[in-house]
């Protein structure tokens, strides 16, 4: 066999393995649908967990991005986009694809560098071949749902659903606190707090009933 056809036999070998390792790196789901553990880099490089999902066939596919509601969490982002029940079931029998995507590594929450780094993740999604890249919307619950509501003034997206997103405005989250008729998770009460100490200021109840802004400090 000559020098020029053992070159010919190995180069088709070699692209035969990187076609079968790409195809091998999606899962195939019950529903006829493909996904793919990912990471995304958000600002400074950093490597974020995502997980992009999408329906049989070839596309181009309209995406929805996803933001869980909890703290950083690779097994949360990932099993959301593996979801088969709704909504996420939903998506894909509408021919949508799925984007579920984490946060930065850190144990605090709603840091203002999150909504830079999603930013980031959507453009990542744009680029996809198999994404149709001016049909993205956005949904998240809780904290995702916090990040979404920044995200909906930034992204030029068709819709975004945001489920508990309590952290908008956190004045009337005290309201609840100081009437003490709706239960508050903790996290809620720390924020408001922070916010009271760098804005310089603290909300208190007056003898009328209502929130009224006071100076803490000249």
């Amino acid at each position: 066999m000559c020098l020029k056809h053992l070159l010919v036999v190995s180069l088709l070998f070699c692209l035969t393995v990187s076609v079968s390792a790409e195809d091998s790196s999606w899962e195939h789901l019950s529903d006829g649908s493909q996904g793919q553990v990912m990471e995304f880099e958000g600002v400074g490089g950093v490597k974020i967990p995502a997980y992009i999902r999408k329906p049989a066939g070839d596309g181009p596919f309209p995406a929805v991005v996803m933001l869980h509601g909890g703290r950083y969490g690779k097994e949360a982002t990932v099993g959301m986009g593996r979801g088969v029940r709704s909504p996420m079931a939903d998506f894909i029998k509408e021919g949508w694809a799925i984007f579920s995507i984490d946060y930065r590594p850190s144990d605090k929450m709603l840091l203002p560098i999150e909504i830079d780094d999603s930013v980031l993740a959507v453009k990542a999604l744009r680029a996809m071949p198999f994404i149709d890249s001016k049909r993205l919307g956005l949904l998240g619950g809780s904290h995702g749902a916090n990040v979404s509501s920044r995200l909906a003034s930034r992204l030029d997206v068709v819709g975004a659903v945001l489920c508990a997103p309590a952290a908008i405005d956190l004045i009337e989250v005290k309201k609840a606190v100081t009437a003490g008729k709706e239960p508050v998770v903790q996290i809620l009460k720390r924020m408001i707090a922070d916010m009271e100490k760098s804005a310089g200021h603290r909300w208190r109840r007056s003898p009328r009933s209502r929130l009224n802004l006071i100076t803490a400090r000249r």
